[in-house]
């Protein structure tokens, strides 16, 4: 029986490996991409045509889009510091907006959008740390076509 349940989990591992591929979308007139759900805290990227980009970070569970495309954004923020750890070292100090009803972080500073998407275009691993919600290990799939693409919404 024990046999089954570890190759049931193996199984479960790879087939989620499979699925792993960047996805993009459109809200509120600007691009986005972020990992397809499966279930692991992850980024979203967005940037619009003014040349603004915006970093969202999602706990295990967020619908990035629907939470975006939902006009109630004002109930339910706060302020929280967070750091970025890349590859084990603490790259970045600063602030973002938690909205705790949708189980995610927001955030504009230019820099903690660059380290983060630049860590994902060398695969490395980012932890996102906020006193109050402890850590997140980011989960972000090998830039993809998708990935690519979307590198020509950030040349504007």
């Amino acid at each position: 029986m024990r046999c089954v349940v570890i190759i049931g989990a193996i199984l479960a591992s790879l087939i989620s490996f499979a699925k792993a591929e960047w996805v993009a979308g459109f809200v509120d007139g600007g691009s986005v991409i972020y990992p397809r759900d499966i279930g692991e805290p992850g980024p979203m990227f967005g940037c619009n045509d003014a040349g603004r980009r915006a970093l969202f970070i999602g706990q295990n569970d967020t619908d990035f889009i629907r939470n975006l495309s939902n006009t109630n954004l004002t109930r339910d923020i706060d302020g929280r510091r967070i750091r970025l750890i890349v590859n084990g070292e603490t790259v970045y100090k600063g602030r973002a907006l938690y909205l705790p009803t949708w189980k995610m972080y927001q955030t504009t500073d230019l820099a903690a959008f660059r380290i983060t998407y630049n860590a994902a275009v060398q695969g490395k691993s980012v932890i996102w740390k906020s006193g109050k919600g402890g850590e997140l290990n980011l989960y972000m799939p090998p830039a993809d076509d998708t990935f690519r693409r979307f590198a020509a919404c950030l040349s504007r």
